[in-house]
């Protein structure tokens, strides 16, 4: 009986010591994509990608309405552009906007983003 619960007392103590190995090393790879979306982040303002952006924009005829918005993620990065009357735009022009926005992205040192244009007055 007694071998019985030293046993089982040693499988709970394994048990603990791999859980809290388990939460630490997700706590480190959860702290490894904060950084990773931080230093994005820093990066966006840094280069003034939106100022650009809307700039690169305008040149070509397209008058955002508001800001622009970002989703990062450490391995996809999404642009959210407000935009009137998107539903009369033909695929063509959503195309090119999406181009505008990966050339401005990489002449600052992104990847590609994910554009997501809506409607400005569903806003």
């Amino acid at each position: 009986m007694a071998t019985v619960l030293l046993l089982c007392g040693f499988f709970l103590i394994l048990d603990h010591f791999f859980n809290q190995s388990d939460d630490a090393v997700s706590f480190a790879n959860h702290q490894k994509l904060l950084d990773e979306v931080a230093k994005i982040d820093a990066q966006i303002t840094e280069t003034e990608l939106s100022n650009k952006i809307i700039h690169k924009l305008n040149e070509h005829g397209y008058t955002l309405v508001g800001s622009i918005g970002y989703t990062v993620y450490p391995d996809k990065q999404i642009i959210a552009l407000f935009i009137n009357d998107v539903e009369s735009m033909h695929i063509e022009r959503i195309t090119a906007i999406q181009n505008l926005i990966t050339t401005v992205a990489a002449e600052n040192g992104f990847h590609s983003f994910e554009v997501d244009i809506q409607n400005a007055a569903k806003k």
